[in-house]
């Protein structure tokens, strides 16, 4: 994701000067007929799909948890670079670069359908369990290790492509040919993955695709001069390749290697289907005589037998509390026996939606190949309306009202999930609710021991629920059931005990004397003494911190010895983190060395911070995708290919002006400027957006505002790096020791920038104080410039 373009002139030795960069549009028509350039094309483009395939099995196997891409990404950016670097290390010693330029892509081709079957098989092979959550560790180690092979392998290839076109082109226009190309294959993956092959294939199958097209490009376009007459054995193996491929797809046998591998990843079970939504990923299995629909491997209903206890608790209770309710909606979670329990009602007519809505699609075409009660007498259910949209989207765009909504989402784990358990959710659910109406959630609990991080997840809920509603009880028991309305809610046992009477209702396990046991003041009076001992917070669309939390809670669950590292960083406070973030001034004593190490230093903070703002940056929209949204799944592919593409404009418009610059340290000064403003856009736009202060239309077009922006920011980050280049170069000759050194920075500021927004400052801080955090790093950044341009 980064300008790998660098690692050219780490293999070359060359000038930085003019023309590195060439905006891709420019060139297409000039160097497209060329059948190298083809080929180069080909590696940007099974670049990019490798890596957005990969992402995406990778978030399956974290279940969902948007939290985790930053660091994959950042493990791509690592094994790439170090690839590249590598490949510029080696490049004397390989005598037949075109042979090498073949064999890579030969076995890059192999290893991207390896690495996607060996996500899907990792849990199968640890022994572990498909729904089984992984801390922040184990992702970082597992991720590193299941896409070090095609990332390494991409990143030499690029480094090998231009000294390859340095044969043909003049030292400058060749790297730039190839960064061209690079770039186009780049964008031209991203717009097909969106548009194109995820929506209609698989994994494996675009793997093998991928697979075909390189090897493809090996047979017929990889022709240079010098090699016309390459010995059998390199032909061979083309070929061989090229057959191998086109007889796996056209014989099916990437279907076979796809169920085989979802069979696997779901050991024990019979998959009934697979498939890849918008959302998510949505898997349908029988176990025994049950079937059960996972979304991103969370369970999302279970039929013919569902826990009925649950079902009568969680229905039945609450509207105990309210005296005649003849309209509700569930939001998720409410097939295979919640709705079931809402049809005993007579007068009820139920409004359903899902937060993925192909899960409900999947209900029906299990219906239709297994009628399976209750979900078959709730699928056909005259009462029921299915609504196929996202359940907060639907709440902004109906004007019924309810008498009862029921949340079914059992953790805010991702954001995806969190945008149920937010006060603007509360607020927006509440203006869709009756005189009498009740709000109705679920979240984690015990009648003996609640742990600090579940005292935390339930405490802010609690708190956040207040903030919009006059009254709120907790059911405490294994699972806390939260009851909030605007009319005072008393819990009267005799009261609610006359009207479960009353109803007249079919009840397995809910009976007056069990209703005595769940309300007994002795648990009201323990539950809500323990929620005095927790800070109040408020869980915001934008201040997520009930994701932190859970993600506390989960691993306290799974891994009770790591409880303490979330608590280490649950205690660190804002200012010292924004202190942290001044760092960059400790430069500031060396500004009397002489002015060709203080401004080589200071160009390292730069190059530094940028890689590490840029990746925040990007993290934080896509981020906001999800919380506005909550489909990034299917559009990370594009804000890549934005990023992408803003950076080629910016490394493009910056080294065609770059000779006639007098005056590059104050360019690079004006770039740390246009952060800055974009550090203060950013959460501007995003709390216009919250607020619903903008028009109609902004609304609509807020996910195309949010593309801009990562355009804009990859922009300022292309035009930054051909600037330092330059600055760095005039202290100090060695343009290989030059480009590996910054590219360094900034590859270490991007990991860090990656790891720090996604895991720590957007789920603890939220965004305007982590944008805060980064906007101070930059200002101290801006700071250091002055001082060297002072000391010219």
């Amino acid at each position: 994701m980064s300008y790998r373009a660098v690692f050219c002139l780490s293999a070359k030795g060359g000038s930085a000067s003019g023309g590195l960069f060439i905006f891709p549009f420019l060139l297409y028509n000039k160097i497209m007929n060329k059948k190298l350039n083809w080929s180069l094309l080909i590696i940007g483009f099974s670049g990019m799909v490798a890596q957005i395939i990969l992402l995406r099995e990778l978030l399956i196997v974290y279940l969902g948890n948007e939290l985790s891409l930053g660091i994959i990404l950042g493990n791509w950016l690592i094994c790439e670079a170090a690839g590249a670097f590598l490949a510029g290390q080696l490049m004397k010693k390989i005598t037949r670069k075109h042979e090498a330029f073949i064999y890579l892509q030969l076995l890059f081709s192999a290893v991207f359908p390896f690495s996607v079957i060996s996500i899907r098989l990792f849990k199968s092979v640890l022994h572990m369990n498909p729904g089984e959550i992984l801390g922040p560790g184990t992702v970082f180690l597992s991720s590193l290790a299941l896409i070090i092979l095609p990332s390494f392998i991409h990143g030499f290839l690029f480094t090998l492509s231009c000294k390859m076109k340095e044969k043909k082109d003049e030292p400058a226009s060749s790297i730039g040919n190839v960064y061209v190309l690079e770039t186009l294959g780049n964008i031209t993956a991203a717009l097909l993955l969106t548009y194109l092959l995820i929506p209609r294939f698989h994994s494996v199958d675009i793997a093998f695709i991928t697979s075909l097209i390189i090897s493809f490009s090996c047979l017929f376009l990889v022709f240079p001069e010098s090699i016309a007459n390459q010995r059998p054995a390199l032909f061979a193996v083309r070929l061989f390749f090229f057959l191998l491929f086109l007889s796996i797809l056209l014989l099916r046998g990437s279907e076979t290697l796809h169920r085989f591998s979802i069979e696997k990843q779901w050991e024990g079970q019979k998959i009934l289907s697979y498939e890849n939504s918008v959302y998510g990923n949505i898997v349908s299995a029988q176990m025994e005589e049950q079937v059960i629909v996972y979304s991103n491997a969370h369970p999302a209903f279970i039929s013919p037998f569902p826990d009925i206890e649950s079902c009568e608790e969680i229905i039945h209770i609450p509207l105990l509390f309210h005296p005649d309710p003849q309209d509700a909606m569930i939001i998720s979670g409410g097939l295979g026996g919640f709705l079931r329990e809402l049809l005993h009602y007579p007068k009820m007519n139920i409004d359903y939606t899902e937060l993925d809505p192909a899960i409900i699609k999947t209900a029906f075409q299990i219906d239709k190949r297994k009628r399976l009660d209750p979900l078959h007498s709730e699928l056909n259910s005259e009462r029921i309306h299915y609504h196929l949209v996202d359940g907060r989207l639907f709440l902004n765009e109906t004007s019924s009202l309810y008498d009862a909504v029921f949340i079914r989402v059992s953790l805010p784990a991702e954001l995806q999930t969190n945008r149920l358990f937010t006060k603007e959710f509360f607020l927006k659910a509440k203006s869709r609710m009756k005189k009498n109406g009740l709000l109705v959630l679920t979240l984690p609990g015990s009648l003996n021991y609640l742990t600090d991080p579940m005292k935390s997840l339930n405490g802010t809920i609690r708190s956040t629920l207040r903030s919009v509603f006059s009254s709120v009880v907790v059911i405490p028991g294994e699972t806390n059931i939260f009851v909030s309305s605007d009319n005072a809610l008393d819990i009267n046992l005799s009261r609610l005990q006359n009207r479960l009477e009353e109803r007249n209702i079919s009840h397995q396990i809910l009976t007056p004397f069990h209703l005595s046991l769940k309300l007994d003041p002795i648990y009201q009076e323990w539950f809500n003494s323990e929620m005095k001992k927790v800070p109040e917070k408020i869980n915001r669309d934008l201040h997520p911190v009930s994701v932190f939390q859970s993600q506390s809670y989960l691993n306290s669950f799974f891994y009770p010895g790591r409880k303490n590292i979330f608590s280490w960083f649950k205690n660190i406070s804002f200012v010292k983190i924004l202190s942290l973030f001044f760092l960059p001034l400790a430069l500031l004593p060396f500004a009397i060395l002489p002015q060709r190490i203080y401004s080589r230093g200071v160009i390292s903070a730069a190059v530094f911070s940028t890689g590490l703002a840029s990746m925040f940056f990007n993290m934080a929209i896509m981020l906001l995708f999800q919380i506005f949204y909550g489909y990034i799944y299917s559009w990370i592919s594009l804000f890549i290919a934005f990023f992408m593409a803003g950076i080629s404009l910016g490394g493009a418009v910056s080294t065609r002006k770059i000779t006639d610059m007098k005056n590059p340290q104050r360019a690079i000064s004006f770039i740390q400027y246009c952060m800055l403003l974009m550090l203060l856009a950013l959460p501007a736009a995003a709390y216009a957006f919250n607020a619903s202060v903008l028009p109609s239309f902004a609304h609509l077009l807020f996910r195309y505002i949010l593309l801009a922006f990562s355009l804009v920011f990859g922009f300022l980050q292309g035009y930054e790096f051909p600037l330092a280049s330059k600055i760095y170069t005039l202290t100090r000759r060695e343009m290989e020791k030059t480009a590996g050194f910054l590219y360094a920075c900034d590859l270490m500021g991007g990991f860090i920038g990656g790891i720090l927004s996604t895991i720590f400052l957007i789920p603890l801080f939220g965004l305007f104080q982590s944008c805060s955090a980064i906007f101070a790093l930059k200002s101290a950044v801006v700071i250091l410039l002055l001082f060297a341009q002072k000391n010219r």
